[in-house]
This record gives structure tokens, sequence and C-alpha cells, in this order.
């Protein structure tokens, strides 16, 4: 082996170089030892954070008073990392930028992995290092294959368009691309990363199924949970529009998981930040499944009887109003919950408990009305805030669903094939929320 190499190795102390040991350095280990000291390289050691706090309020006190910079060498070599700290403004930037190293290659690298780390699309701090960045590679002729992520092609990363042109090479994986070219696990969840991320989610031109296996990838780890309301935003009308069952309940359980039920105040702030399109039609998959989830089981409690056919035609006049439904809600007994279970293969999101064994009760909004569908064929209805019951509610009992305080109107499902309940409901929903259904969309 070359001297020089064997020297770097021993110099570098790496446990992960010295398990595979210099006399063990056959050719089929000569690639892990370049890669390890090609991450090797590319890191950067991170001063600590209260050190980067108080250089960070030096430099401002100093420029607030219009002085020069006084700073140690250590305080210069750490620039780089308060960079983003500071205020947005293009006179201070470029006062702070003027003390930086560009020339060793030692501090060019610290601010190449400071452009990485604060990285943000808009901000005058991010053009700047760019520019500068750019200008010092021809200025100073820096080699860039030193720094094995930004060879070849991949100097790309640091033009205007670097986030877009990294997002394309996310999609068989976003960790095994960045670890296959010895991307500093330091910047992994950098702003760079993040904002790259956001962008494959958001182009048109990548494929779905490449989106959602990278969409999987991050479910798996808690390090980009910051961006889910980023990524719902693209993923959700795209998904939607495909129609791919499977990829719907992908993103049901996760998001639901991480962001909380947007049917309901608890949670609701979290999904502000999504757009709105997004988050109205994710709410229309969560109420299709309580509508669904309702109706499977009163329709496997009256299989082969007369009642079957009444049921079918109840879920066809709900369908018709799912559109319009802004919260939904489903209640359970004990042996309804078994039943659901079985039904749905244990993969209910949310449901609510009734002191009771087979009462099943699905409740919703429409406009300025509370809705309460009973398992045996009757509608109950109450203005919003009257209802015993409440969105959300975890445990309810059964009297309480019954009772008739601040009942506004009660309807029962009669003769469904003249469609004769139907038509009673249907004018009173036209007359008090606005709504207009007629018999073809209530057709079973």
């Amino acid at each position: 082996m070359n001297e020089t190499l064997k020297n770097i190795i021993v110099g570098l102390r790496s446990s992960k170089l010295h398990n595979y040991g210099i006399a063990q350095l056959q050719p089929k280990n000569i690639n892990i030892v370049k890669d390890e000291l090609a991450k090797k390289f590319s890191s950067v050691p991170l001063p600590k954070a209260l050190d980067l706090k108080e250089l960070a309020e030096k430099v401002k006190d100093q420029l607030k008073h219009k002085k020069q910079l006084q700073l140690t060498n250590r305080e210069r070599i750490n620039l780089p990392f308060i960079i983003h700290k500071l205020d947005n403004d293009g006179p201070t930037i470029r006062t702070v930028i003027d003390y930086m190293d560009f020339e060793r290659f030692s501090g060019f690298r610290r601010i190449v992995y400071a452009y990485f780390s604060g990285y943000k699309t808009g901000s005058q701090i991010t053009q700047i290092l760019r520019d500068e960045i750019k200008r010092a590679i021809g200025l100073y002729e820096i080699d860039l294959s030193k720094l094995r992520y930004l060879d070849q092609d991949r100097k790309q990363f640091l033009y205007e368009n670097g986030v877009d042109f990294l997002a394309k090479h996310l999609i068989n994986g976003i960790k095994p691309y960045l670890d296959s070219i010895s991307f500093p696990p330091g910047l992994h969840n950098s702003g760079f990363v993040r904002e790259a991320i956001i962008s494959l989610f958001g182009n048109k031109d990548i494929y779905l199924k490449d989106k959602m296996r990278c969409f999987q990838e991050i479910g798996n780890t808690n390090i980009y949970d910051g961006l889910y309301q980023d990524i719902a935003s693209a993923i959700i009308p795209e998904v939607d529009e495909d129609g791919n069952q499977g990829y719907k309940d992908i993103l049901k359980n996760k998001l639901y998981n991480v962001l909380g039920d947007p049917r309901y105040s608890q949670t609701l702030y979290k999904w502000n930040s999504v757009k709105p399109e997004a988050r109205q039609i994710f709410l229309t998959w969560l109420n299709k499944d309580a509508l669904d989830l309702f109706f499977k089981i009163i329709l496997d409690n009256a299989k082969g009887t007369e009642k079957e056919n009444a049921v079918r035609y109840r879920l066809a006049f709900w369908k018709a109003y799912l559109p319009s439904m802004g919260s939904t809600w489903v209640m359970l007994g004990s042996e309804a919950r078994r039943k659901a279970m079985r039904l749905t293969q244990n993969k209910m999101l949310s449901y609510g408990h009734i002191n009771s064994r087979d009462t099943c009760v699905f409740m919703f909004s429409i406009g300025n009305f509370t809705f309460v569908e009973m398992d045996y064929g009757a509608l109950r209805i109450w203005d919003n805030g009257k209802c015993p019951m409440t969105f959300g509610q975890k445990y309810a009992f059964l009297n309480d669903i019954k009772s008739d305080y601040y009942l506004l109107k009660n309807f029962h499902h009669l003769s469904p094939s003249t469609y004769s309940w139907q038509n009673k409901v249907g004018y009173w929903v036209s007359l008090m929320c606005k709504v207009y259904k007629n018999e073809k969309d209530w057709r079973p």
C-alpha cells in the first residue's frame, strides 16, 4: 500500500478505519477506505452552540456601534457558523463575509458547510454566500474534487437551482444517495436538503411511485418531521388525482399520526400551514372512511334480511352529501367495535365508544347543523353546539344520544325505494343548508 495513504489513515485515528486494519487492506477494501476518507475529509468540526451564541452577540454589538470587527483567530474561523444568525441585510452580511477566509481550503470548507446548513430560498444571506463561494472558486482556483459531494456535476449544488438538482437524485433514497456522495452527516437535515425534499414532492416530472417511496423513507425517521405540512400540500392532491387507494392509506395513517385529525380544533392548528386544497381533500378522505365504516357495520348486520336494501338506499343518499360534510365521527358499542375491527382489518384511525353492545352511530355536520344517523334507521338533527355529543368525543352514554334535549328535527327512514324519506330530508337540507340534490343523486 502507498505509504502516504497509510500515514493518512493512522492520522485520522478513525475506529471505522482501524477495524479494517492496515494489514487487511486488500483491493476489495480499498473502496471502503476511500469512502471513509471522503467522509472524514468532508466533515467539519462544529463549535459549541454556546460559543456561537456569544460570538454572534459580539459581532452584532460591534456592528451596531459601527466598529471594525475585533476578533480572535478562533472567532474568525467560526464566523461562517453564525452568518445565518445575523440580520438579513446586505451591508451587515458583506461586512462579516469580508472577514471570512475563502482562500485557505479549510476556511472555504467551513463556508460551504455553513451555506448548505442555513440554506433558505429567497434569503439574501444565501444568495450572497452563493455568489462569494462561486467567486472564490475561480479566484483561488479551488479544487472541488477535494469535497467529494461537490465533485463532477455535483458542483451544480452551488447553483441557484441546486435544490432542484439534488431533488432529482433523491428519488432512489434520500440517505442512500447522500451517503454515496459523502455528504456530511451533519448536513443531512440542513436547510439545503430539506428544501430539496420539498422540491422533490412538488416536481410534476418525478413519478408518484418515487415520491411515495421517499415519503415512506421519511416516515421511518424523525429528522424531517417539520416538513410534513409542505409535503402534504404537494402530495395529497396528486395522490387524490391518481386514485391509488394504497397510497391514500399510507398518507392517511402517517399524516394522521403526525399532524393529527383536521376535523377537530385540538389538532387543527397543525394543519393550518397545509394548503387549503390539500387539507380539504384529506378531510374528505377521513369523512368517507367514517361514512364507509358506519355503513359496513349496519350492512353486515342487515345482510340477508329485508333491511339490507333499505341500508343501501341510505348509503347512496348520504354519499351524495359527502362533499358538503364538515366534521364526521363514528361512535360504537362493544360488539360493534369488534365487528368494525374485523371488517376493516384493524385499520380504523379513530372512533368513539358508547356504553352499549350493538349500537352504531354516524355523526356529521353540514352547514350550521349536526346530524346523527342511528343504526336502527333514524336521523336526528341539532343546531351546531346543541348536540349532546361532540365531534371527537371518546366516550358517550346511549341515553344522551337518544335525548330530545335541544333536538331540532327527527326523521325515520321509511319507504326508501319510493324515495319518501329521501325527499323529506333532501328538502330540509336544501332549505336549511343550501345544499341541493335530487333523486338522480340518491340512487344506489
